[in-house]
Parts: structure tokens; sequence; C-alpha cells
């Protein structure tokens, strides 16, 4: 929307621009005009003075020789032109008539041209511009308008769409057992996190999640206290959506919680952060994982008990191997594992 309005007042610029342009020229033409018609009357009025004068002369010198009347007849010509400053040119007494009948009428067509140039092609294409413009950001904002319904309605329809899709490539998928299934291993990691053993939760998170979780909770471990989470309750969880990364293809599901979340001081069992009787309302979305191609098995419960690949008790070291059959087990080539953990809110 930003990027739209930037637009819009860079063209509505330019269109201020092409209009002082256009109105700048239509005065100067008619300026112009005016000016040069000023300027062929004064030359006019200095040539008229100046046949007066001469005559004037002329007259007063009876008796005179005809070559002095002459003299005195063209020496009061020439200090009359030099006085006005007309555009006399020296030696042509007819060079200023011509000058002056010309230059009106050339200097007003000029001016009447800029004005109709003004008139007839700048006002139409600002008018024609204008008309684009708005007409692009209708378009634009049509485009761009969903409505509140229309929001809603078409990610679900898409979930639909990618679950049932997800259900024909693996029939023994439950989408219920799946949510039960993260839900109880929210509650694994919240009750581990706490108890500092952060290795009871390796079998349901990755690789990289475990490591950083791990790092987080030694911390805790090396300032001797304890990162208390009680009274753990799921409000909801459901899938939020479905997304495919290359050969892995990942459920994100949306967990809301409420738990008492405070940290205590090992030794003196004394609150140091937090409040034991705040219960806290946490929002989350926790990232399942797998390789596609990979398959749901049946009568699977909700909680990992058995190595997907052997069916031994579950007995995974730190590198999420198996101790019996030696697979990775945490790596999603056997079944669904936790890749990230976000938190979206916290009240």
């Amino acid at each position: 929307m930003f990027k739209d309005k930037k637009r819009l007042l860079t063209i509505l610029a330019l269109f201020t621009i092409i209009s002082f342009v256009f109105s700048s020229a239509a005065h100067s033409g008619v300026g112009n005009s005016t000016s040069h018609s000023s300027g062929s009357k004064s030359s006019s009025g200095s040539k008229s003075k100046s046949s007066g004068s001469g005559s004037s002369k002329s007259s007063s010198s009876s008796g005179s020789s005809s070559s002095s009347s002459s003299s005195s007849s063209s020496s009061s010509v020439s200090g009359q032109s030099s006085g006005t400053g007309s555009g006399y040119t020296a030696g042509s007494a007819g060079a200023p008539t011509g000058s002056a009948s010309s230059s009106p009428t050339s200097s007003k067509a000029a001016g009447f041209a800029a004005a109709m140039l003004a008139l007839f092609v700048g006002l139409p294409l600002l008018v024609v511009l204008a008309g684009i413009v708005a007409l692009a950001v209708f378009l634009r904002r049509r485009k761009g308008t969903v409505r509140p319904q229309e929001a809603a309605v078409a990610p679900r329809q898409m979930l639909i769409a990618d679950l049932t899709s997800l259900k024909e490539r693996d029939p023994d998928f439950n989408e219920d057992l799946f949510i039960a299934k993260v839900s109880n291993i929210y509650i694994q990691l919240q009750e581990s996190w706490e108890a500092k053993e952060w290795q009871k939760v390796r079998p349901f998170e990755s690789d990289e999640l475990f490591n950083m979780h791990k790092r987080q909770l030694q911390e805790f471990i090396d300032s001797n206290t304890t990162n208390v989470v009680d009274d753990i309750a799921v409000l909801k969880a459901q899938i939020h959506n479905y997304r495919e990364y290359g050969d892995t293809e990942t459920l994100n599901v949306y967990l809301k919680a409420r738990i008492k979340d405070y940290v205590i001081d090992d030794a003196s069992k004394k609150v140091i952060e937090g409040d034991p009787r705040q219960e806290i309302v946490m929002e989350y979305i926790l990232s399942m994982s797998r390789k596609k191609g990979v398959l749901s098995r049946s009568g699977e419960g909700t909680a990992v008990k058995t190595c997907p690949n052997c069916g031994a008790n579950i007995s995974i070291n730190a590198a999420g191997e198996c101790k019996y059959c030696g697979s990775v087990v945490t790596s999603g080539d056997f079944d669904w594992v936790l890749t990230r953990l976000d938190v979206l809110s916290q009240t």
C-alpha cells in the first residue's frame, strides 16, 4: 500500500510540473507580445517627434542656405534617436519603421500558439494521465481486496485438501491420534525441562532443536536454578497447515496451553523470578516433520515407547540413535519429529 501511495505522489508531482511548464509557456508568450507592442509604440512616437523637430528647425532658419537647413534637420533627427533608445540603426532612417510594424504581429502569434498548445495539448494530456493513474489504482485495490470470510475459508479449504491428499498417500494417518501425540509431546517437554532431564525427550526432537534446548537448559543447571512449569493444561490443539520442503513434509500444529511458569533457587527453593500463583496462557506453533514417503504405523499410540525401526523398547542416545539397531530415530526417516517450537504469544 505504501508503494502505491509513493507512485501516486510521484505521478501527481509530474502532473504539477507539466502544468507549470505549459502555463509558463502561455504566460511568457502573452508577456512577450505585450512588451513588443509597447516598444513599437515608443519607437513610432520618437520618430514623429524627430520629424517635427526637423521641420521646426527648417522653418526658423529663413534666409539660410539649403545645405544649412538640411544639416540642421539631419542633426535634429540624429539627436532624438539617441535619446529614445528605440532601436534605431545608425545610417538607416527607414529601419525602425519596418521593425516596429513586424514585431507585434510575430509576438502575438507566438503567444497565441503557446496558449493554444497549453490548452489543446497540455490539458487533455493531464486528463488522460490522471485517468490512467486512477484506473491503475482502482484495479490494484480490487485485485488485492479479500473479503474477511474468504480470508478465513480459503486456508481451511486448502488444509482440508492437503489432509485428504496426505491420507490418500498414508491411509493409516489419523488426525486425532496425531494431535493427541503432539499434545503429549508438549507435556513431556515441559516435565523434562523442569526435571532437567532433557535426554528423555531425545526421541521427539530433531538434532538441531534438541541441541538448542539442551544448551538453554544447561544455563539453569550452571546457575543452580530451576524453571518450574506447573499445572500444565492443553486447552486447544489443531493442525494449522501442511507444507513441503524438498523431500520433507511438515504439519504445523497450533497449540494453546495454560501453565504456571517461575524460577526458583535450587538451594533455598525461593522464587527468584515469576509468580507461582499466576496462570499464563501460551500459544505455540509446533512443527512436526518427516521424510516424504514415510507411512504411519497401524495401531500407533500417542506416546513414543518403541523404536520405529526395530520395535525395541525406546532407548536413544544423545545422537538420536537406537541402542539396539543403530537407526537415527530423530531424523524423520521413520516418524514425525519436532523440528520447531515457536511461541506466538504469552498472556
